[in-house]
């Protein structure tokens, strides 16, 4: 098996938060594993450990269609109104849960990062 790093690490976890907003089943696997939490609050702890590349150096690497997607992304996860867990500060949630807004850009972003993990490893190596 091989080993992901630097840049293909981060385009190939930032797909787990994103299928968190995108399949059920994604949510029960989670759900297990994050006990007593909320959906939003879930998220927001994939999103804040799996989705670093939106603050790395490594974003310049993507495509332009990549980075406008992740943009796009990013906006609409900042324009929610998250507010951090007494328990876990590090970690908030929406008072609502519904994530439903990001799924539109959520699926958007989750493609492009599926295309260019299926890629084989030489084509990788040349783009950007």
């Amino acid at each position: 098996m091989k080993v992901l790093t630097g840049f293909d690490a981060e385009v190939h976890s930032i797909r787990l938060p994103l299928d968190f907003i995108l399949s059920e089943d994604r949510r029960v696997q989670q759900r297990q594993r994050f006990v007593g939490f909320r959906d939003s609050a879930i998220f927001h702890r994939l999103w804040d450990l799996c989705g670093v590349i939106r603050v790395t150096p490594n974003r310049a690497r993507l495509t332009k269609e990549e980075d406008q997607a992740l943009q796009k992304f990013c906006d609409e996860y900042d324009k929610l109104p998250w507010r951090p867990l007494i328990s876990h500060p590090h970690v908030s949630e929406l008072e609502s849960d519904d994530l439903s807004c990001l799924v539109p850009t959520a699926r958007d972003l989750y493609s492009l990062m599926q295309k260019r993990h299926d890629k084989p490893w030489w084509k990788r190596i040349f783009e950007k």
